[in-house]
């Protein structure tokens, strides 16, 4: 399903797969707060879908984002995300 977006949505939607919310996006991408958002409704009504758990399963199940191999995460040092 993420064939036909632009590039611009596709980076909107593979950030907001990975947990990233708004402020982070417009940061990392240079937009406006309300052009990530626009991003995200353009993304969601796209996908059908109502939030961006969603997104984050979609993206999982079309190769978008893997899982991290469990000997890459440390809690405790604050990586995960």
């Amino acid at each position: 399903p993420f064939e036909t977006f632009s590039l611009r949505q596709l980076q909107v939607a593979v950030l907001l797969a990975r947990g990233c919310d708004t402020g982070e996006i417009s940061r990392r991408l240079h937009l406006h707060a309300k052009t990530v958002n626009n991003h995200r409704r353009q993304v969601r009504a796209r996908l059908g879908i109502s939030d961006d758990a969603a997104i984050t399963q979609l993206a999982l199940e079309h190769g978008l984002l893997t899982l991290p191999d469990s000997t890459e995460l440390d809690c405790r040092a604050g990586s995960c995300r």
